[in-house]
Protein backbone atom coordinates (compact mmCIF):
# COMPACT_ATOMS: atom_id res chain seq x y z
CA UNK A 1 0.00 0.00 0.00
CA UNK A 2 2.79 2.46 0.88
CA UNK A 3 4.60 1.63 -2.32
CA UNK A 4 1.45 2.40 -4.31
CA UNK A 5 1.08 5.70 -2.45
CA UNK A 6 4.71 6.48 -3.29
CA UNK A 7 4.05 5.84 -6.96
CA UNK A 8 1.03 8.16 -6.86
CA UNK A 9 3.14 10.83 -5.17
CA UNK A 10 5.76 10.42 -7.91
CA UNK A 11 3.14 11.00 -10.60
CA UNK A 12 2.20 14.31 -8.97
CA UNK A 13 5.89 15.22 -8.48
CA UNK A 14 5.67 15.13 -4.67
CA UNK A 15 9.08 13.51 -4.55
CA UNK A 16 9.79 13.98 -0.84
CA UNK A 17 6.53 12.26 0.06
CA UNK A 18 7.27 9.50 -2.45
CA UNK A 19 10.73 8.97 -0.96
CA UNK A 20 9.24 8.64 2.51
CA UNK A 21 6.68 6.11 1.28
CA UNK A 22 9.33 4.00 -0.46
CA UNK A 23 11.60 4.11 2.62
CA UNK A 24 8.75 2.91 4.83
CA UNK A 25 7.65 0.25 2.33
CA UNK A 26 11.22 -1.11 2.24
CA UNK A 27 11.20 -1.63 5.97
CA UNK A 28 7.77 -3.27 5.91
CA UNK A 29 8.49 -5.80 3.17
CA UNK A 30 9.95 -9.22 3.91
CA UNK A 31 10.66 -10.46 0.37
CA UNK A 32 13.94 -9.32 -1.13
CA UNK A 33 12.38 -8.75 -4.56
CA UNK A 34 9.85 -6.34 -3.06
CA UNK A 35 12.56 -4.48 -1.18
CA UNK A 36 14.72 -4.20 -4.29
CA UNK A 37 11.80 -2.83 -6.30
CA UNK A 38 11.27 -0.15 -3.63
CA UNK A 39 14.97 0.69 -3.68
CA UNK A 40 14.84 1.24 -7.45
CA UNK A 41 11.72 3.39 -7.12
CA UNK A 42 13.26 5.35 -4.27
CA UNK A 43 16.43 5.97 -6.30
CA UNK A 44 14.27 7.26 -9.14
CA UNK A 45 12.45 9.64 -6.78
CA UNK A 46 15.74 10.82 -5.29
CA UNK A 47 17.18 11.56 -8.73
CA UNK A 48 14.06 13.40 -9.85
CA UNK A 49 14.16 15.50 -6.67
CA UNK A 50 17.78 16.49 -7.32
CA UNK A 51 19.25 14.23 -4.63
CA UNK A 52 21.61 12.32 -6.88
CA UNK A 53 24.20 11.71 -4.16
CA UNK A 54 21.60 10.13 -1.88
CA UNK A 55 20.45 7.93 -4.78
CA UNK A 56 24.04 6.87 -5.43
CA UNK A 57 24.65 6.18 -1.73
CA UNK A 58 21.47 4.08 -1.52
CA UNK A 59 22.35 2.11 -4.65
CA UNK A 60 25.88 1.41 -3.42
CA UNK A 61 24.67 0.43 0.03
CA UNK A 62 22.19 -2.08 -1.34
CA UNK A 63 24.74 -3.43 -3.83
CA UNK A 64 27.11 -4.17 -0.97
CA UNK A 65 24.41 -5.96 1.03
CA UNK A 66 22.80 -8.10 -1.69
CA UNK A 67 25.24 -8.29 -4.62
CA UNK A 68 23.60 -11.43 -6.04
CA UNK A 69 20.08 -10.06 -6.53
CA UNK A 70 18.82 -9.96 -10.14
CA UNK A 71 17.91 -6.28 -9.57
CA UNK A 72 21.57 -5.47 -8.98
CA UNK A 73 22.10 -5.18 -12.72
CA UNK A 74 19.77 -2.21 -12.69
CA UNK A 75 21.43 -0.73 -9.62
CA UNK A 76 24.87 -1.08 -11.22
CA UNK A 77 23.58 0.64 -14.35
CA UNK A 78 22.15 3.39 -12.19
CA UNK A 79 25.46 3.70 -10.32
CA UNK A 80 27.32 4.04 -13.62
CA UNK A 81 24.92 6.71 -14.85
CA UNK A 82 25.19 8.65 -11.59
CA UNK A 83 29.00 8.57 -11.54
CA UNK A 84 29.68 9.29 -15.20
CA UNK A 85 30.15 12.84 -16.34
CA UNK A 86 27.51 14.13 -18.73
CA UNK A 87 28.53 14.24 -22.36
CA UNK A 88 28.68 17.81 -23.61
CA UNK A 89 26.06 18.60 -26.19
CA UNK A 90 27.37 20.11 -29.39
CA UNK A 91 25.59 23.29 -30.41
CA UNK A 92 25.44 24.22 -34.07
CA UNK A 93 27.26 27.38 -35.04
CA UNK A 94 25.55 30.12 -36.94
CA UNK A 95 26.84 31.08 -40.35
CA UNK A 96 27.78 27.55 -41.38
CA UNK A 97 31.28 27.57 -39.91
Amino acid sequence: MLEDTGLMEMRTENFDSAIGCFEQARTDYAKREDIMRCVLEECDALIKSGKRKRALDLARSVLSIVPDSPACRLLRKLETELTSKPTPVATPRRGGT
